[in-house]
């Protein structure tokens, strides 16, 4: 019903004033570090499961793109489609701030 009733103009531009005059109190961060399951394989075909430890999820998700076009600018990519860690190893989730935590 709600969504037949915000297919009026006026109704909807009134919804979306009030909605951006939400003000939300600032609310603590929950943990100190995003975490990540991760499988590494080295070339030699040995493979160790673990975790990734990052800082904040969306700043190291930043700072893999970035890593990722910095190498790619500097031609560190061989000719095809590959995902960023299969394209420059897991050495890219280091450089981008992340820690491997192996068994």
């Amino acid at each position: 019903m709600l969504g037949l009733l915000l297919t009026v103009p006026a109704l909807r531009r009134r919804a979306v004033r009030r909605l951006a005059g939400t003000a939300f109190e600032a609310a603590p961060r929950p943990r100190r570090h995003s975490w990540g399951h991760a499988v590494v394989t080295w070339p030699d075909g040995t493979s160790r499961e673990g975790w990734l430890r990052a800082a904040d999820g969306m700043d190291y998700t930043a700072d893999v793109v970035t890593q990722t076009a910095l190498r790619l600018a500097g031609g560190g990519a061989r000719p095809g489609a590959y995902t960023p860690t299969a394209a420059f190893g897991p050495d890219l989730a280091e450089a981008a701030g992340g820690e491997f935590l192996l068994d």
